[in-house]
Formats: C-alpha cells, sequence, structure tokens
C-alpha cells in the first residue's frame, strides 16, 4: 500500500484503487504504473496551469488538491510527486515543477 498524505481526513475515501496502481516499491514512473494497472490508461488532458498548488483550466474554477504521494528517485525513475485532485484529476510533477495531468476515474 502506498502512503498517501491525505490533505482532509474525511476523504480518504476519494484515493479508490489509486493505492493499489500506483506503488513506491515498484520502480517505474508513476505513468508507466498506471499504464500496467489501470484499464483506461494514462492519457494526458492538456491544458492545466498549476498555481499555489491548485490546478486551474481556462473558464473553470480551480481544483483543489486532496492528496499526494512522493515516489523517490530510483535508478529507473526521477523523483516524482502524484497529486490527487478534486474530480479524479491526477498530476504527476517533477522536481523541476513540469507536470502532466490525467482523469482516473
Amino acid at each position: 500500500m502506498s502512503t498517501w498524505e491525505v490533505f482532509e481526513r474525511t476523504l480518504i475515501d476519494v484515493l479508490g484503487h489509486i493505492p493499489e496502481i500506483i506503488l513506491p516499491s515498484d520502480p517505474r514512473s508513476a505513468i508507466e504504473q498506471v499504464n500496467d494497472r489501470y484499464v483506461g490508461h494514462w492519457l494526458d488532458f492538456k491544458g492545466f496551469t498549476e498555481w499555489n498548488g491548485n490546478l486551474y483550466y481556462r473558464g473553470d474554477p480551480p481544483v483543489r488538491p486532496l492528496a499526494q504521494l512522493v515516489l523517490p528517485e530510483t535508478p529507473d525513475r526521477p523523483a516524482q510527486r502524484v497529486v490527487l485532485y478534486e474530480h479524479s484529476w491526477v498530476a504527476v510533477f517533477l522536481l523541476d515543477n513540469s507536470f502532466r495531468v490525467a482523469r482516473l476515474d
């Protein structure tokens, strides 16, 4: 089981099966793990920006983070921060603050 930091205790159920899909013990990137274990695979959703922890999409209200998991660097993977947001959005951030977003519901 992954060690997730949940930002609001009442929301632990929002993680669903994600802790079984993205495992810190797996040396692959979070996106590779999703592609292997999640039936819908990772499908990039372009157009999001991030500011102060929230995701923004033009014309929509900000999307708040609910939980995060830090994946340590391995020989096969750079360190990554996986953030679960409202409405099943998931972002994978690298140390340079670049990120990719997909919806895993």
